[in-house]
């Protein structure tokens, strides 16, 4: 953050089973969200999740 500022987008995507991945779970909203959090609470702006819903992020 020191180098690119706090106005970097930072996108955290979920992952979801599908092809020949199906053996992994997909990624639980509690871990994208509070990704987001921490990121937030460290000082950058734009924080997103994505391939969940998820109004908030």
């Amino acid at each position: 953050m020191k180098r690119l500022g706090p106005e970097v987008p930072l996108h955290f995507t979920a992952f979801h089973p599908d092809y020949k991945m199906l053996d992994l779970p997909r990624t639980p909203v509690f871990t994208l969200a509070t990704a987001r959090d921490i990121a937030r609470k460290l000082g950058l702006h734009f924080v997103y999740t994505g391939n969940i819903h998820d109004e908030a992020g």
